[in-house]
């Protein structure tokens, strides 16, 4: 090989260095593959690291807080350990939006995963409990076999389990899910059923176990009850408090003033906002519920005193 080659290709290696090498010195930046890796392994990172913008200046936990996550996303750089020391805030990519949705998916999947997650990062005991308590109650239901000509029956007894199990002193998680897993079974399995089939008590059975599980369920199955309600095989009056409660699931307003809500203290319940309230009642008398006031006296609520109060913020 000639000189001028040589002097070529040591040429090119010396630029692949430098183009290659970290900007921060021992330090090496992780890939999307090694990052999707180490949330396989379940690899925590340690509670203190560095943050920099794109232009090397130093962000304040803080300052990274308020970051809108949506916006940015952070490239990870790791020591000789494999310890992440430095995060480098920059604006979102497409590829950060699929691999959080990746892991998302990763851990929704696979709820043994999820635990070894909270295990690793949540270090007190009872909080660590209650999220792994709520790992277990949030797993994707898979439907199971039932027997489709004893479905009347077996609604009957769910309906008794779910109201049996609505004492928050003693509710347990595991009852209300096994309740969840037969409904979605008898649906998946025998077909929706309506109150032509397992009658009005069977279909409120339904109807409970599902306005009580996951939000999931009810944006689910909220379109076919619906549909029945139009054509009379289903309570409309019903309808409207799963409505009410998918909207509150929103964070938005309810149209029927059926959702309350504890208030902070524990002590008394409140009202959950509601859409235009002056109109609440003639909605609430199309869908056959009775007047809001006389349904709020249960829980200790004045209807005159919630109407006061909206009416003062509208003005403010």
């Amino acid at each position: 090989m000639s000189d001028n080659r040589i002097a070529l290709v040591l040429l090119l290696f010396s630029c692949l260095g430098i183009c290659c090498r970290s900007p921060y010195p021992g330090l090496k930046k992780l890939s999307y593959k090694a990052l999707y890796q180490r949330a396989c392994d379940v690899v925590v990172d340690p509670a203190v690291i560095a943050y920099k913008n794109t232009h090397g200046r130093d962000l304040s936990p803080g300052a990274v807080n308020k970051l809108n996550r949506d916006s940015f996303a952070a490239d990870s750089y790791v020591d000789r350990s494999d310890t992440v020391r430095l995060r480098v805030v920059r604006k979102i990519k497409a590829k950060d939006i699929r691999l959080r949705q990746n892991i998302k998916r990763l851990y929704d999947e696979n709820v043994d995963l999820k635990i070894r997650r909270i295990r690793a990062t949540i270090q007190d005991t009872a909080l660590q409990r209650n999220m792994i308590e709520l790992a277990y109650y949030n797993m994707p239901i898979k439907p199971v076999p039932v027997r489709c000509d004893s479905i009347q029956y077996l609604l009957e007894h769910l309906l008794q389990s779910d109201q049996d199990n609505r004492n928050p002193q003693t509710a347990q998680w595991q009852i209300d899910r096994a309740n969840q897993i037969q409904v979605v079974s008898i649906i998946e399995n025998c077909g929706f059923p309506d109150n032509g089939t397992v009658g009005n008590e069977g279909m409120y059975a339904l109807f409970m176990v599902i306005q009580h599980g996951l939000p999931e369920l009810r944006e689910k199955y909220y379109p076919t009850l619906q549909e029945k309600a139009e054509k009379g095989l289903f309570d409309k009056s019903l309808l409207a408090l799963m409505e009410d409660r998918i909207l509150t699931d929103q964070g938005k307003k309810q149209k029927f003033g059926t959702q309350v809500i504890m208030n902070k203290d524990g002590t008394t319940y409140e009202l959950y906002p509601i859409e235009d309230p002056a109109q609440v009642d003639k909605r609430r008398t199309d869908v056959g519920l009775g007047p809001i006031s006389e349904y709020l006296e249960r829980f200790g609520i004045r209807w005159e005193d919630y109407l006061k109060t909206h009416t003062n913020l509208q003005k403010n």
